[in-house]
């Protein structure tokens, strides 16, 4: 996988997957947490503990 990555643009997502990173189990999903947190976003599973901790004080 890192010689479909290296020196490329981690964040064209969509021509990653075409090139065939999506037959790499996770390889999707880091390649958008990492979108994530290059938008000064929260990754993926630090949502879903918010999500669950809400859940529980409610």
């Amino acid at each position: 996988m890192s010689r479909m990555l290296v020196g490329q643009d981690p964040l064209a997502i969509e021509r990653h997957l075409a090139a065939g990173l999506d037959q790499r189990y996770g390889a999707e999903n880091a390649l958008w947490d990492l979108a994530g947190k290059a938008a000064g976003l929260l990754q993926a599973w630090q949502r879903a503990q918010q999500l669950e901790a809400r859940e529980e004080i409610q």
